[in-house]
């Protein structure tokens, strides 16, 4: 996948997309290339260039022909039927549905047996700090998602868990372009926007005022959060942002969220 990501170090996202193509072009034509071919403009870069290795596509909709692609609720390679979206697992949402079927290729061209590749998604664990419930207190649960980095995956997790009432997200400002966020949550049937600097104080601006509330510090917004959220919802801290303004990380941050979650009042 290509994303708007890593502008800090990457200083364009066209220099970012080119530097990530390298996978590929430093490959043999004994390697095999993976990549999503849904993605419209990974797949734009891919077809205007000469690589050497063997092009394996997923496809999950089903824009044009692939080796991986669903249908009808089954995922497929080559016509072969080798997972089903209705088998239970822990990884949660359409996101992590694309990783298991990369996951399930890698598997299958390797040679791996399928039922024991689908017996471990059944059992496998989310990372933490990635739409991790932490706890549940008076009918709310409460959600840590401080890997998510990008609007992307921030949308992506909001679209998972559904039940949505606060949003707490925001962190260091590193230049990308925020606009699908933006149109994405302005539409939102979220109820508070709980905004962090940097990025969610300029966000912010563009988010119905009534829904948005500003705050300084990590501990500011889960006091705020636990006073404003709806019981039977959520409340997701997803920054769509790193966490280097404030923190030495994103699992600095996700530990401290816990923390001030379980402070007694």
């Amino acid at each position: 996948m290509l994303f708007r990501s890593h502008l800090d170090h990457a200083g364009s996202i066209e220099h970012y997309h080119n530097i990530k193509l390298n996978m590929f072009r430093n490959q043999t034509k004994e390697d095999l290339m993976i990549y999503c071919s849904d993605n419209e403009t990974l797949n734009k870069l891919i077809k205007q260039q000469d690589f050497k290795s063997k092009p394996y596509t997923v496809n999950m909709k089903n824009i044009e022909p692939s080796d991986v692609y669903l249908k009808e609720g089954n995922i497929y390679y080559k016509e072969k039927e080798i997972y089903r979206t209705s088998y239970p697992r822990k990884l949660l949402g359409n996101h992590n549905l694309e990783n298991i079927v990369v996951a399930l290729l890698v598997g299958t061209l390797m040679g791996l047996n399928n039922d024991k590749m689908k017996e471990t998604i059944k059992e496998f664990e989310p990372l933490d700090y990635r739409l991790q419930k932490i706890a549940e207190q008076n009918n709310v649960e409460y959600y840590v998602d401080t890997l998510a980095t990008i609007p992307e995956a921030t949308i992506k997790s909001i679209e998972t868990l559904k039940k949505v009432n606060t949003l707490i997200f925001g962190g260091m400002d590193r230049g990308i372009n925020y606009q699908i966020l933006i149109d994405y949550l302005a539409k939102s049937p979220i109820e508070h926007f709980i905004c962090m600097p940097t990025t969610a104080h300029k966000i912010s601006e563009f988010l119905p005022k009534s829904k948005v509330f500003l705050v300084n510090t990590l501990e500011e917004a889960v006091e705020l959060a636990k006073r404003v959220t709806k019981k039977g919802s959520i409340c997701l801290l997803s920054p769509a942002a790193p966490s280097y303004d404030q923190f030495k990380n994103y699992k600095e941050k996700g530990d401290k969220y816990k923390e001030y979650i379980i402070k007694k009042n």
